[in-house]
């Protein structure tokens, strides 16, 4: 996982992993920058399972967001995607 970590660290604020878990952070003032940077990271990480036969389950996979203020100034919530699958926004 250490060359994939390295890789997404470059678009995101910070990586955790350990074994078969992981936590992906980033900042963005906006949803678009969110979704944006989701994008990004999705395709780096899909690209690197592929290349190394592992997959991501998107089912046990879960957004939060934390905010300065404590809630989201958002009209919506972010579409975050995993393997092409929505995943939950939990609180």
């Amino acid at each position: 996982m250490d060359a994939c970590t390295i890789l997404i660290k470059s678009h995101v604020y910070d990586v955790l992993a350990y074994t078969d878990n992981s936590l992906i952070m980033w900042q963005a003032s906006n949803r678009r920058g969110i979704e944006r940077t989701d994008h990004t990271v999705s395709n780096l990480l899909d690209k690197w399972c592929e290349e190394n036969k592992m997959t991501v389950a998107p089912t046990k996979s879960e957004v939060m967001i934390f905010t300065r203020t404590g809630s989201p100034r958002l009209k919506r919530e972010p579409m975050i995607e995993i393997v092409y699958k929505i995943v939950p926004v939990v609180r």
